[in-house]
């Protein structure tokens, strides 16, 4: 018996969410992991990239991720998701997430795009400039 790649199980996800209750997209998604797994031919990592694709390609919508101290960037979002929408010229969908190490600033995700801005980035890009010197004297 053959098993339908990754790429036709997401594609059958994302159709399937379109019919079923909400309530049932948990149940779809479990049943859809337990066939990508019995088809052995793909990676499971890989899959939900794999989903948010087929999402993407139906409903022409980028999926993005914001990441910032707080987790809540305010009235802020709004004026990112617009911004980003008109940059791209495609519906964007901006999830965010906290996360307190990047102590100010944000990341952010676009598709497979990522922009930076965090002061841990800085700080750590600083920290790397500053170790240079005393790295290229100790060889």
């Amino acid at each position: 018996m053959s098993h339908p790649d990754a790429h036709s199980i997401a594609q059958a996800l994302v159709e399937m969410s379109k019919v079923i209750p909400a309530r049932d997209f948990g149940k779809a998604c479990d049943m859809a992991l337990e066939l990508l797994a019995q088809s052995g031919k793909a990676d499971m990592q890989s899959f939900p990239g794999r989903v948010l694709a087929a999402l993407e390609a139906q409903d022409n919508i980028v999926f993005a991720s914001l990441t910032t101290p707080t987790g809540d960037s305010g009235e802020l979002k709004d004026v990112l998701q617009k911004k980003i929408e008109k940059a791209i010229g495609r519906r964007v969908q901006l999830q965010e997430f906290k996360d307190e190490s990047l102590i100010g600033g944000g990341i952010l995700r676009i598709g497979d795009e990522m922009y930076d801005s965090s002061i841990r980035s800085d700080i750590d890009q600083l920290t790397e400039y500053l170790l240079a010197p005393l790295a290229s004297e100790a060889n």
